[in-house]
């Protein structure tokens, strides 16, 4: 329930009132100070001064409250309002009055790279998380968190200058830096009361840096997501008893280190600690199985990249755990419709239509997907040579194009949603050369330049190095 705290201030005049309500007579200069543009007059206070000195007796100000109240109050006679011809001529509320509290943004830039964030920039952390957190709680708590605000204000900047929003990414580096000048010290001694700002500070710094630099770029194109992993690695043991916002910032870090794992073709750095998958049992709320689907992934990539990539019998549990997922998964995970529609002009092209109820449906579907791709490349029991290794190897082309084909279709039908179409970009950098039908290659290079266009993602270097690729 929320409680809303009025506070108002009074002074006690009744005595006066009354008798310039029996007299009825024009206040003289002592009772009132002159309003006359020619008769004395006192200097009006500062906004400081109003906000922290009381009502003078001799001159009546505005009330100050910490919110505005609608209720109708009703007043005895003796404090009845004044007549016309006698009530004092007050100055009327502006947004200066000290009743009115704004936020500390210095032009109306901040504000709109504020609100930017708040509107377009939150879904790309909130995918899994139905409270939305980076949405609600983390904009209100950088209005006490300076490097928070920076770091905000550092992505939309960077985010608006690359979608053609006319915004100078000068205007990024200087929040950024400045946001790094104080929060990288802060990261040698993090303190129990800071830990979710800090934590949140450096995953919206760690998008920043991977919207800055192309998909294969180098290890110093991530040079902050150290500290997010130490914080994440250090924290993990307590999201048991962790406030909401720190486990949905936990499952953000989760799903970048998915990105910068395939990235750099290495394990990933972190993956869901115990205490977290103990939240998504069978009881858990509908998005846990959005958050079951990246944990999968995480497990998958570690397999692909790490020293077991050749274990088959964990190669089988890993299958057997997609496999239950895709069986087990609650009936709002089902797509909402699945259409195949053929060219009219040409019966062997066609594309899919491929739709879901809500953001971390599509999504964890895009995860599952991916994860499905990486285990058909990486099968252990692949044979390597024989008359049998054509035929087996085929059945990957058959099996990695048709999920590349649903994440891109997934991603198109829900474009404005940023985690389906920057999951389908990573299946792409994946195993976008074996995707052989021109007509299918012109659909994925259509995505990438879509999600580059709408998500400010970077993928020209991957539409680069697909074309040479098909055309080699």
């Amino acid at each position: 329930m929320l409680l809303l705290l009025v506070r108002y201030r009074y002074v006690h005049e009744t005595d006066r009132v009354v008798q310039a309500h029996h007299s009825r007579r024009q206040p003289s200069q002592d009772d009132w100070p002159s309003l006359s543009p020619t008769g004395p007059s006192t200097p009006p206070p500062s906004d400081d001064t109003m906000l922290e000195t009381s009502i003078s007796p001799r001159v009546i100000q505005p009330v100050p409250a910490i919110a505005e109240s609608s209720a109708t109050f009703h007043t005895s006679p003796s404090s009845a309002p004044l007549p016309p011809e006698t009530a004092p001529n007050l100055p009327p509320k502006t947004p200066c009055s000290p009743s009115t509290r704004c936020w500390s943004f210095k032009n109306a830039t901040e504000v709109l790279l504020f609100q930017h964030f708040t509107r377009c920039l939150s879904s790309f952390f909130d995918l899994c998380d139905p409270d939305h957190h980076f949405a609600i709680q983390i904009p209100v708590r950088a209005r006490l968190y300076p490097p928070l605000m920076d770091a905000i204000l550092a992505l939309s900047a960077r985010h608006m200058s690359l979608v053609g929003k006319e915004v100078d990414s000068i205007l990024a580096s200087h929040y950024y830096q400045r946001c790094l000048s104080i929060l990288i010290p802060e990261l040698d001694s993090v303190h129990h009361d800071c830990v979710d700002d800090l934590l949140a500070a450096t995953i919206i710094l760690r998008l920043h840096e991977e919207l800055d630099g192309p998909f294969s770029g180098s290890e110093t194109t991530y040079r902050h997501s150290i500290g997010t992993r130490a914080l994440l690695q250090t924290q993990a043991s307590q999201v048991s008893s962790v406030s909401g916002l720190r486990r949905a910032a936990f499952w953000a870090g989760l799903r970048q280190e998915i990105y910068a794992s395939i990235k750099r073709h290495r394990p990933p750095a972190i993956r869901a600690s115990a205490e977290m998958l103990a939240h998504l049992g069978p009881l858990a709320m509908d998005s846990a199985w959005a958050e079951s689907a990246v944990s999968h992934c995480l497990d998958v990539l570690d397999f692909c990249f790490g020293d077991e990539s050749m274990n088959a019998d964990l190669y089988d549990t890993l299958c057997e755990r997609i496999m239950r997922w895709e069986v087990e998964r609650p009936a709002s995970y089902d797509p909402l419709c699945f259409e195949v529609r053929i060219d009219p002009n040409d019966e062997t092209n066609s594309s899919w239509d491929v739709r879901y109820h809500g953001d971390w449906h599509a999504s964890a579907w895009a995860y599952i997907s991916l994860a499905g791709i990486l285990l058909a490349i990486q099968n252990p029991r692949q044979p390597r040579v024989g008359l049998n290794r054509v035929s087996a190897w085929k059945n990957v082309l058959k099996e990695v194009h048709s999920k590349i084909k649903l994440l891109c279709s997934i991603a198109q039908c829900r474009a404005e949603t940023p985690g389906p179409s920057l999951v389908a970009c990573m299946a792409v950098w994946l195993a976008g050369d074996m995707v052989e039908d021109p007509r299918e290659r012109k659909r994925v290079l259509e995505l990438l330049a879509t999600t580059e266009a709408v998500h400010g993602w970077p993928t020209q270097d991957i539409c680069t190095e697909l074309v040479g690729l098909w055309e080699g």
